[in-house]
């Protein structure tokens, strides 16, 4: 009579009509120049950023079917200015929010920021130049 083992395949869970099986967790990284840092609606993606103000920067966590994953730490670095807070905790849209200071003037490809998070003791990270 038994009827154990119905389904070994792993609950049925397909790749979900992707088909591409690309899937991993991954960080975009967007910088953004802003009137007020304080009122996100006055950002706008920029990679040339402003040194007389701070400048937004965004990390957008997603999983491996690429939906938003919130409540994980994000931490950030530049190796032109100053970024903070040095970590953030993403939000219930998985945006992780940040502040850069560049230095003096600069042009774009003046430096990069880096984000990284990490999920079963992998990390994960993403790039942008400014």
């Amino acid at each position: 009579s038994g009827g154990g083992a119905k389904d070994l395949s792993g609950g049925g869970d397909t790749d979900n009509g992707g088909g591409d099986n690309s899937g991993t967790p991954s960080v975009t990284v967007t910088t953004k120049s802003c009137t007020d840092i304080a009122t996100p609606t006055t950002c706008t993606a920029a990679t040339e950023l402003p040194a007389e103000k701070p400048n937004r920067v965004e990390g957008l966590v997603v999983d491996a079917d690429g939906k938003a994953v919130a409540g994980v730490l994000v931490a950030a670095t530049t190796d032109n200015g100053s970024i903070t807070p040095a970590k953030q905790i993403t939000d219930s849209k998985g945006l992780a929010v940040f502040t850069l200071t560049a230095p003096a003037a600069n042009t774009e490809g003046a430096g990069s920021v880096t984000l990284t998070y990490t999920q079963d003791g992998k990390d994960y990270t993403g790039n942008k130049v400014f």
